[in-house]
């Protein structure tokens, strides 16, 4: 059961009794009410929510949901996926079990796409596994990632290649571009390879996910005093790095298969 926020709001006539009342009292007296108060409002404004109230609620399929968990740390992802397919991605996710891998948040590029959660941020949604996927390592011992962490999939085509003068999306399959050319406007060109570039992040996406990871910091546990993380390869890309393990890049647990989320969701919003 979701709790839902509470408010006590006074009008003015109602503060200024207040006011009068609390001056008349000792001192001692007054402090000792006003820690109660201080207490009373922390009660009925702090919630403790598992599903974020401005995301559209879709569950996942029951096949991609995992056990429940107490999260401490945020993992953010992006899908690298063409824009034209997110709603697929809703769809697959809602109907089908796939492998088993999720995400409880995909935001989409643009308002009318909306973020959706597909998981309460309270169960594992399976996001940073596969045959070799790093850990955090708690006081010494390994922590799988999606027994304690919330997943935030960002809709993204990530990297990107300069073919022929146009930025393209790459199908690594079958090893040729796919889909319609990007805007460069819309490309973080890579400083080390002029030739690579990464998808950005639209203004909404910012705004969303600035605003989801406030609200993720009030309810998440606290993390753990002696957390490290043990990658799966070296990390070569400086941008991939963190100073704590409180939110963290897909590739920062995984160099060695992910790039995600790319440097400029690095940049701005791991720590």
């Amino acid at each position: 059961m979701v709790a839902r926020r509470r408010n006590l709001r006074l009008g003015e006539n109602e503060r200024r009794g207040v006011h009068l009342v609390f001056s008349k009292l000792p001192g001692g007296a007054m402090n000792a009410i006003m820690n109660l108060l201080t207490q009373l409002a922390a009660v009925f404004t702090i919630s403790k929510w598992t599903w974020w109230s401005r995301a559209i609620r879709k569950p996942a399929h029951r096949g991609r949901v995992g056990p429940a968990i107490k999260p401490w740390a945020i993992v953010l992802h992006t899908t690298d996926m063409l824009p034209g397919t997110f709603d697929a991605i809703v769809k697959s996710w809602t109907t089908t079990a796939g492998v088993g891998q999720c995400a409880n948040f995909l935001i989409g590029r643009i308002p009318e796409q909306g973020v959706v959660q597909f998981i309460s941020i309270d169960r594992n949604s399976n996001h940073a596994g596969g045959p070799t996927h790093g850990w955090f390592v708690v006081d010494g011992k390994k922590v799988h990632p999606n027994s304690v962490s919330v997943s935030i999939e960002i809709h993204n085509a990530g990297q990107l290649r300069l073919v022929d003068g146009e930025w393209r999306s790459w199908d690594y399959q079958h090893k040729q571009p796919q889909g319609d050319p990007f805007d460069p406007a819309d490309v973080e060109v890579d400083q080390h390879r002029p030739t690579r570039g990464w998808h950005r992040l639209t203004q909404y996406q910012h705004d969303t996910l600035t605003a989801l990871l406030a609200d993720l910091e009030a309810v998440l546990a606290p993390m753990p005093a002696n957390v490290t993380i043990e990658s799966n390869g070296p990390q070569t890309n400086q941008w991939a790095k963190v100073a704590s393990c409180r939110i963290v890049g897909h590739v920062t647990l995984d160099p060695a298969r992910k790039t995600d989320p790319g440097p400029e969701v690095m940049r701005e919003f791991a720590r």
